[in-house]
């Protein structure tokens, strides 16, 4: 009797514990299952958040109501412009709540010297470069960086039409117009918060080129590394929308990527 009663009670004592394991792997089947669901949830509220931060950038800056202003030699059009700039990024950090969208006191340049070596400075008194802290934010959430870089270069729309850029009904020659550039406009939205990434790291690659021409063969290779590319390397959530704008002495947009 004794051992018949063992028996029963060792088979249900396996029983429980069989039971006891289902029901573990079920519960870490469903957490698994809840983290992997979080996870997309917060990859796409990400994804719409840097979108919403780099759409918000092209808003002012396609405002034909500023247009004149843009083209002044100090401005946002006017400075790249410049022969002496041609081959210099115009950089700074949009921010919300500064009242005006472009001042040159918080702009810099970020450029390869004559030496091939790569070079970023402040034009005016205040960082022009985002940082990973409080007041470089594109909104009051503290969730996005957003970087603006301006330059002229060479178009990368193909193919190129005849006469693209020209105003309708001008003569090339005999007409008193400057000749059209191609305006290029980089903005990348980064969200920190997600990442591993310390903010000594995001800040150094957000204090570099955005394009960096291929002719130029002797830079060095950590030079060469643009902020798109740092940010990769460090698997920061990041976008990075550019357009191209026919500038002359009008404005027209000539495609984005």
């Amino acid at each position: 009797m004794s051992l018949k009663t063992n028996t029963q009670m060792g088979s249900t004592l396996i029983v429980v514990l069989f039971i006891l394991i289902v029901i573990t792997i079920i519960g870490a089947m469903a957490v698994k299952a809840g983290w992997f669901g979080l996870k997309v949830a917060t990859n796409s509220q990400a994804i719409q958040i840097l979108n919403q931060n780099t759409d918000a950038v092209f808003i002012p800056i396609e405002d034909k109501a500023k247009l004149e202003t843009y083209l002044l030699g100090t401005n946002l059009f006017g400075y790249p412009k410049m022969d002496a700039n041609r081959n210099k990024e115009l950089v700074f950090c949009y921010k919300g709540s500064e009242k005006d969208f472009f001042s040159l006191r918080r702009a810099g340049l970020a450029y390869i010297d004559n030496s091939s070596k790569l070079q970023t400075s402040n034009l005016g008194t205040l960082d022009s470069f985002c940082k990973y802290e409080d007041g470089f934010f594109s909104s009051g959430r503290s969730a996005a960086l957003t970087q603006i870089s301006v330059r002229v270069g060479t178009s990368t729309i193909k193919p190129v039409l005849p006469f693209s850029g020209m105003p309708e009904g001008t003569d090339a020659e005999g007409a008193k117009i400057d000749e059209p550039k191609t305006l290029v406009v980089t903005a990348i939205s980064v969200m920190p918060v997600l990442s591993s990434a310390s903010a000594k790291e995001i800040n150094a690659c957000l204090k570099r080129a955005s394009y960096i021409d291929p002719s130029i063969t002797d830079i060095s290779t950590e030079d060469k590394v643009t902020v798109s590319e740092c940010l990769h390397k460090l698997n920061v959530p990041f976008t990075t929308q550019i357009s191209e704008y026919s500038l002359g002495q009008f404005l027209k947009k000539s495609g984005s990527t």
